[in-house]
């Protein structure tokens, strides 16, 4: 798809594997530094609960335009939700599609997926949010002095560089031991394998402009008074031994929204959907009973008992 500046970004779309012509469609939001081809098996997994998926990449990662190759960066948050309402309105608020739009958002996506319902009432039906970045951690730097440093560094002129020892940062090289993402070492090494096969699709470390731009947005997001906004249901999932993003705020913000309910699941760091399968499980059948509370659908329980197989999606 072809955005009004000249961006292509790379979209999917997955039909079921049961028929059901009722379900809601689900709209996958990626995190930071990740590709549609992350979520392999979360889209089998749907599919054969009678799904139909999309998805598509954040531009600057996957395999949409990239202004600056594997540096995580952004001008604005307000250009990605402005890509997102662009896809939106193009693919699934058509005259043809008629299901309601249920997100799923990891991490950043699930940021975004807050930001633009609040500023987008009664475009999206609802949403199940993994991990959602409500806020970051800021290493060394304390927050104001993250703040100043991003911004001094932005107005320098050094917006689209890396910030310092970030250059140094490649996921394809992380261990398993010890690593901030999941327990599951099958997935872990698969998402590797991945990267390894197609380098385009890798993303390292953040720059100055993506750290200013996600602290403006993370400020806007921390308001009673905007996710207020939000009318639609929300069930959020956090895992135990969250090292990426920052829950400090998790609960006033879930107080925030008046039609939410929060689950923290033990035992999970921050890749909810590349767990072990007992956790996917949790979650898949979550997603049903969300979808069967909210849209008044029928509920089927399965499990996931291993690994999965290769995909056929449509994507361009």
């Amino acid at each position: 798809m072809k955005t009004p500046d000249g961006t292509l970004l790379r979209y999917c779309w997955w039909k079921p594997t049961t028929t059901s012509n009722i379900k809601p469609t689900i709209l996958i939001l990626p995190g930071r530094a990740t590709s549609l081809e992350t979520f392999d098996n979360v889209v089998e997994a749907l599919q054969e609960r009678g799904y139909t998926i999309w998805g598509f990449d954040w531009r600057g990662q996957g395999l949409s335009t990239r202004e600056i190759g594997r540096r995580g960066y952004i001008d604005s948050y307000e250009t990605y939700l402005n890509d997102l309402d662009l896809f939106i309105r193009t693919f699934l608020k058509t005259d043809y599609v008629n299901r309601p739009i249920v997100i799923l958002g990891q991490s950043m996506g699930g940021h975004l997926a807050l930001r633009y319902m609040a500023e987008n009432p009664g475009v999206v039906d609802g949403a199940i949010l993994t991990a959602p970045m409500l806020d970051i951690k800021t290493g060394v730097y304390s927050r104001r002095a993250a703040s100043w440093l991003s911004n001094f560094m932005t107005w320098l002129g050094f917006g689209k560089t890396y910030l310092f020892q970030q250059e140094k940062y490649n996921p394809v090289t992380q261990p398993f031991e010890g690593n901030m993402l999941t327990h599951n070492q099958e997935l872990f090494y698969y998402h590797r394998h991945l990267q390894i096969e197609n380098p385009d699709i890798v993303v390292g470390g953040v720059t100055y402009g993506w750290i200013k731009a996600t602290l403006e947005s993370v400020k806007i997001l921390n308001s009673p008074k905007f996710l207020s906004r939000i009318d639609v249901p929300i069930k959020i999932y956090v895992a135990d031994e969250e090292m990426v993003v920052d829950n400090c705020r998790l609960e006033k913000i879930t107080n925030w929204l008046s039609k939410s309910e929060l689950e923290i699941i033990e035992g999970t760091r921050h890749q909810l959907l590349a767990e072990q399968p007992p956790v996917l499980n949790r979650i898949y059948n979550g997603i049903d009973r969300f979808v069967m509370q909210n849209f008044d659908l029928p509920i089927r329980e399965s499990s996931v008992e291993g690994f999965f197989s290769p995909l056929k999606k449509h994507c361009f």
